[in-house]
């Protein structure tokens, strides 16, 4: 499985790292040393898909209709991953993994037992 900060697609594995993968494309938004076209063009371009009347797969099955809207996301995901600059990338990815351990840090595992 590649990595989004390797050159193949990146597709994650659980539900956890899918939600980093959307953490990290929101850190590059927001990042101002990404190119303006990154950070707006590709989800202004994902929004104008959504929003427009006409889809690629018509909504005439419940399901079958959001699928080409969860592609198009999907895709402007890739894209994203992909154009952005990989140093930047790769800078977001360490930052979110201490960030992580740091939440990590603050949890104590122990048993207990109630005493009567």
């Amino acid at each position: 499985m590649a990595s989004p900060t390797s050159g193949g697609p990146y597709r994650p594995g659980t539900l956890t790292e899918l939600i980093n993968t959307l953490r990290l494309a929101w850190a590059l938004i927001r990042d101002r040393r990404i190119s303006p076209w990154l950070r707006f063009g590709i989800p202004a371009l994902i929004a104008a898909y959504l929003f427009f009347p006409i889809d690629l797969l018509p909504d005439l099955a419940p399901g079958l209709g959001q699928l080409d809207d969860l592609a198009v996301i999907w895709l402007g995901l890739q894209m994203l991953l992909q154009l952005a600059p990989q140093d930047i990338l790769a800078e977001l990815r360490r930052r979110q993994r201490t960030t992580s351990m740091r939440d990590d840090a603050d949890v104590v595992d122990a048993t207990y037992r109630v005493i009567e």
